[in-house]
């Protein structure tokens, strides 16, 4: 992935978004419900547009998919990352698949694919 690269977000409040990797972060904190989690090497989109109404994502979107778009065919057909939080305006962080799959393998000590 790099930035630039187009990808949808797939939100189960805000249904199908079209957004761009904006930023790699090493490490953010994010306050969720009065609590600061600390998020490691996570990426950020923003809507390839301007939006002047509504938001990127919505409260309900965390753990949706984010498909990054293939350059040559347009088509969305990679799963690269699920978001995780939202500023309720035009940003929004992701998590990579691959520590997402890596921590569930972790956790379940089995090996997860996506279907």
């Amino acid at each position: 992935m790099q930035l630039g690269d187009d990808v949808i977000l797939v939100g189960k409040e805000s249904d199908d978004q079209k957004a761009q990797i904006t930023h790699f972060i090493a490490r953010v904190k994010v306050k969720i419900n009065n609590t600061y989690y600390s998020f490691g090497n996570i990426f950020e989109i923003q809507p390839r547009q301007v939006m002047y109404i509504g938001s990127l994502s919505k409260e309900g979107d965390s753990g949706s998919w984010v498909i990054r778009e293939n350059k040559n065919t347009g088509v969305a057909d990679e799963l690269c990352g699920v978001l995780i939080a939202g500023d309720g305006t035009k940003r929004s962080l992701c998590c990579f698949i691959e520590d997402v799959l890596a921590e569930l393998k972790n956790l379940a000590s089995s090996t997860f694919s996506v279907y």
